[in-house]
């Protein structure tokens, strides 16, 4: 029973690319690349939960203590362009995903103000890439906006209910 969310889980643990919180909300991303998927597992876990995750899994321990990067060059790593590690950024995107204000989340962290607005901001200038694309409204029903077709049908044609 389990296997049914567990299978992806795994898969999503053992790949080159996790996609959580910590992609999502600074927009660490790019768009219709490794931000190009039909389900994300972990995209609303935070990492620490993701190593627990892991662990209890039976994830490989290499596979858990490899540092997350980008690669986008040799020993990239991506605490050092986001200037933290994981375990603090955690606690600045939980504020942030309840609402703290950049100075409420500093003083309760004891950090910098002016380093939690960067990622405040890095939020901020990355929403576009958390939503799907613009499309101009030119006809009656608009693919991906009011022309969306239930989960529920799957494969859809004339056999399950659509006409």
């Amino acid at each position: 029973m389990a296997s049914s969310w567990v299978q992806p889980i795994r898969a999503n643990l053992c790949s080159d690319r996790i996609c959580t919180l910590h992609v999502h909300i600074p927009g660490d991303f790019t768009k219709f690349g490794d931000g190009a998927c039909d389900l994300e597992p972990l995209a609303d876990c935070y990492k620490t939960v993701v190593k627990q995750l892991a662990e209890a899994l039976g994830i490989p321990s290499e596979i858990i203590a490899k540092p997350p990067s980008p690669d986008l060059w040799p020993d990239h790593q991506a605490k050092d362009e986001l200037g933290a590690d994981y375990e603090l950024l955690d606690l600045i995107l939980w504020g942030i995903e309840h609402w703290w204000t950049p100075a409420d989340i500093a003083e309760e962290l004891g950090i910098s103000q002016d380093f939690v607005e960067k990622i405040f901001e890095r939020w901020r200038l990355n929403e576009h890439k958390r939503r799907p694309p613009l499309t101009p409204k030119l006809f009656y029903r608009t693919v991906g906006h009011d022309f969306r077709i239930p989960r529920i049908f799957g494969n859809c044609n004339h056999a399950n209910g659509l006409r």
